[in-house]
């Protein structure tokens, strides 16, 4: 229970209220979650990152017939349907696919491809259904820490939950040094890094995917 004291100072009373809190938590009790990203101001994700060129071909009315079950075309209104386009060279210039030492280029063809077609249907899925932006969240008491302007379908992507436990870890870090014992913490795969993890965030909302 809180204890509260007055003490007069000059013309002011002084109003302290102290509180109790255990010494001892459990990681477990750090709140971890992702919520909607709404003030973040991102535009489109093409427009904010890097690695997601492309071109598209607003199509006519007669247009539709020959392309419609093409990988890349988005419905996106009745009078407003685009052909989405990206080009080999961009993959491998701008995206920065070349081949690796000792690939084929059998293979690396077809890791191109593959990377075309998964950039192609993302595309086609922000521009016809639209994008999300969340952050990751993490907090105890006063204690918080977030991660704001993550690009995710439906906020629980894979690296969507490893960022959230970095955000978990980094408010246990911080009651630790106040003096806390936060106990029960996972081990951490790899040694954490908040630069290290900014950039994994960036590589997320560029490609996903690419490796």
């Amino acid at each position: 229970m809180p204890v509260t004291t007055r003490e007069p100072v000059g013309d002011k009373m002084i109003k302290t209220v102290v509180t109790e809190e255990p010494l001892c938590i459990d990681f477990d009790d750090i709140a971890g979650y992702a919520e909607p990203d709404d003030c973040s101001g991102v535009g489109a994700p093409w427009e904010d990152c890097d690695g997601w060129e492309h071109e598209t071909r607003k199509l006519g009315y007669w247009d539709h017939e020959d392309v419609s079950d093409s990988r890349g075309y988005a419905r996106c209104g009745r009078y407003d349907n685009k052909l989405i386009e990206i080009d080999d060279d961009v993959i491998i210039g701008k995206w920065g696919h070349t081949c690796r030492n000792g690939e084929s280029k059998q293979v690396w063809l077809e890791r191109v491809a593959r990377i075309k077609r998964d950039a192609l249907d993302q595309l086609v899925k922000w521009y016809e259904d639209g994008w999300y932006v969340y952050a990751a969240v993490a907090e105890y008491g006063d204690y918080t820490d977030s991660l704001c302007g993550i690009y995710d379908d439906d906020g629980y992507s894979d690296y969507m939950e490893d960022t959230i436990m970095e955000c978990r870890r980094e408010v246990a870090a911080r009651m630790e040094d106040d003096g806390f014992i936060v106990e029960n913490q996972p081990d951490r795969p790899k040694p954490y890094s908040r630069v290290k993890r900014f950039r994994d965030q960036i590589q997320h909302n560029l490609n996903p995917w690419h490796k």
